[in-house]
C-alpha cells in the first residue's frame, strides 16, 4: 500500500516543549474493578483486541536527514506511586498483591523534543523502557491534535 504525503508539512520545529500529562487519581478503595473501569473512560475500552497498523514510504532524502537533532515524540505509559517507583505493565501485574502505598497513579505523558533531548524513563523493577519514540508524522497524539485544530 502506498500513501501520498506532503513530507514538507510533516517536518517542523517546535520550540515549545509539549508535555501533556494525564493522571488518574482514583482514591476510592472500596469500589470494585468493574465500576472503576466504567468510570475511567480514558482507559476503558469495550472493544476486544484492537490492532492498527500504519505505514508510509519515506523518500531517501528524509531518511538521510534523520539525526540526533530531529524533532521526535515520546509517549510514556507507566504506573507510579509518586515516589521514585515507576513500573511497567508487566511488573505492575506481577505486583498486584504487593502493598505499594496508599495511592498508585497510571501516567501517560507525551513529550516533544529532539531525539537527543528525550529524557526517557525506565521501570524501577525490570529496567524496561516506559516510553516509545515516534517521528512526529507517525505520532498518534500529534496527529490527533492536528486534526482538532
Amino acid at each position: 500500500m502506498e500513501f501520498d504525503f506532503d513530507f514538507d508539512d510533516d517536518i517542523e520545529v517546535d520550540n515549545n516543549k509539549d508535555d501533556d500529562i494525564e493522571v488518574d487519581n482514583n482514591e476510592d478503595e472500596d469500589s470494585d474493578e468493574e465500576s472503576v473501569l466504567s468510570n475511567d473512560n480514558a482507559y476503558f475500552s469495550n472493544e476486544d483486541k484492537v490492532e492498527e497498523e500504519t505505514d508510509r514510504i519515506i523518500p531517501d532524502s528524509h531518511r538521510r536527514a534523520l539525526s540526533a537533532s530531529t524533532i521526535m515524540c515520546a509517549i510514556y505509559c507507566y504506573y507510579t506511586t509518586g515516589s521514585p517507583t515507576d513500573l511497567c505493565v508487566s511488573c505492575m501485574i506481577d505486583m498486584t498483591n504487593v502493598d505499594l502505598g496508599p495511592v498508585v497513579y497510571i501516567m501517560r505523558r507525551h513529550e516533544v523534543d529532539t531525539w537527543d533531548g528525550i529524557r526517557g524513563c525506565w521501570c524501577t523493577n525490570c529496567r524496561a523502557a516506559l516510553y516509545v519514540i515516534f517521528p512526529r508524522n507517525m505520532c498518534s497524539v500529534c496527529m490527533h491534535h492536528n486534526f482538532e485544530h
